[in-house]
């Protein structure tokens, strides 16, 4: 709307939301009704796995859960079946890795649940089960697959041997608990994105691409990547984005930007290196092929005295000079392009209120080289505190009459403040993937979202000794799941 009548104005438009209005309008992700049925025989080796699943998207569709249960664990047999259930409420929208959230709650769930039932660590059977192909193992081989080095860091940082035997074990009013849960994305990126590198005599250098920054470090890694290739430093690269009139590049989404612009922008920054080597080259006169560039010269290989300082090489382009990158195609046919992850969280319940707080947390992450560390942790973060939040916080109260949510306001719509955040550490595996693109690098917007709060169910599983199947697992819900813990039912 803000768009149209920019176009028809002529003019600037500004769209704000109230908090209620944005609850009516925005969207929200669509909820989950899972139900599982699963083999395994006593040495943990999975059988067979069964799954139904019932997603509403109010007035649209609702997320697809499946792709974890069929791609992330070796079993022969596997049948899902999904459906669509309509109601008059706002629309569903995509947040954040949509499906594979509710996917992992239910799947991760199920995962420790069947270790309890046969006396066996969860980590263990997960690994038991490791799959180097997708569709159970039965499909295409991954092109890279880290998963199980996720496993083993994450499960050091946490301290994994010293989680409870058995889920529930202990004495006392707080009781604790570690648990864990898997990752699977996408994050290929998109062929075909364009970038174009522009270099000027005065070394100006411009890294210009139709891509957008949604606060998720696209300019960060782009200056990196230009500046790392071309021995300039971050700070001497400007980076311009987000206009249609800039080189072709796909929507934000999918956590395709950085494997889809990175790629395009090395690409075009070999080129240009290519191209000052040749300059060099005449200056110094030997081969290309002989020139090395370090320290901010250009040499002759095996010879340091002959050299020419990076001012006099671009000084000889005369004018700017542009360089055109791109992201070309990867072998989908042939290989299964996924990222992987797993999360460790260790919780405390007060049994007598039913109140969950998140003590320790680490992170585990497979999405090949990582470009920029500082915004790849930043990433995670947020992708934890929002599992977080909605694991133990959020949840929408709904009038069952007029379809309208009755809590639209951040007094009754409970978030997570930074009081409620752990001591949380990120890990990298660095699995370069080199068949995917130059950089080996895979998205990672979405991957830190999909395990967190499955992650921390399975920790109050751990500590309590029920499981708890819904979020978000309010005091409430703990409590009544205690008391059919002492039912036994």
């Amino acid at each position: 709307v803000a768009a149209r009548l920019a176009g028809e104005a002529e003019r600037p438009v500004k769209i704000a939301l109230s908090r209620r209005e944005n609850s009516l309008c925005v969207g929200y992700r669509p909820s989950s009704y899972q139900t599982y049925k699963a083999g395994v025989k006593k040495d943990g080796t999975l059988t067979a796995l069964s799954l139904v699943n019932y997603a509403s998207g109010g007035t649209d569709y609702g997320d697809d859960v499946s792709e974890p249960t069929v791609d992330l664990y070796r079993c022969p047999n596997v049948k899902t079946e999904e459906f669509s259930v309509f109601t008059n409420t706002g629309a569903s929208r995509a947040t954040r890795a949509p499906g594979h959230t509710q996917a992992m709650l239910g799947l991760e769930g199920v995962m420790d649940e069947l270790a309890a039932a046969i006396g066996m660590d969860p980590l263990e059977l997960r690994r038991k089960n490791y799959s180097t192909r997708n569709q159970g193992d039965t499909g295409l081989p991954y092109s890279t697959k880290g998963l199980d080095k996720c496993y083993e860091a994450g499960a050091r940082a946490i301290g994994w041997e010293r989680r409870n035997k058995r889920p529930g074990e202990g004495s006392g009013t707080a009781r604790r608990g570690i648990g864990m849960a898997s990752s699977i994305w996408w994050g290929t990126g998109a062929p075909g994105t364009l970038v174009d590198l522009v270099l000027y005599p005065d070394m100006s250098v411009e890294a210009v691409c139709g891509t957008q920054d949604i606060g998720t470090g696209t300019r960060t890694h782009m200056a990196v990547v230009a500046a790392e290739t071309l021995g300039l430093e971050p700070r001497e690269i400007t980076v311009k984005v987000g206009s249609s009139d800039y080189p072709w590049a796909p929507a934000s989404g999918g956590s395709t930007t950085t494997p889809s612009v990175a790629p395009a922008v090395r690409d075009a920054a070999l080129k240009a290196v290519e191209r000052l080597k040749k300059l060099a080259a005449l200056k110094l006169k030997a081969k290309p092929e002989e020139i090395v560039m370090e320290n901010r010269v250009f040499s002759v290989k095996g010879a340091a005295d002959k050299s020419v300082p990076f001012a006099d090489v671009y000084h000889d382009l005369r004018r700017e000079t542009v360089f055109h990158g791109a992201c070309v195609e990867y072998p989908e046919d042939r290989y299964a392009f996924n990222t992987f992850g797993a999360h460790f969280a260790e919780v405390e319940v007060d049994l007598e209120t039913g109140k969950i707080r998140v003590l320790r947390y680490a992170a585990a992450h497979d999405s090949g080289r990582i470009i920029n560390t500082q915004t790849a942790e930043s990433q995670v973060i947020g992708g934890i505190t929002q599992g977080l939040s909605a694991g133990l916080f959020e949840e929408r109260v709904m009038d069952s009459t007029t379809g309208r949510p009755t809590n639209a306001n951040l007094r009754d719509y409970k978030i997570a403040t930074s009081l409620d955040i752990p001591e949380i550490t990120t890990i990298f595996v660095d699995v370069v993937d080199d068949r995917l693109n130059n950089l080996g690098a895979k998205g990672l917007g979405e991957p830190p979202r999909i395990p967190s709060s499955a992650a921390i169910a399975n920790a109050v599983y751990n500590a309590v000794g029920v499981p708890i199947r819904e979020i978000p697992m309010t005091p409430k819900r703990v409590l009544e799941a205690l008391k059919r813990k002492e039912a036994g039912s």
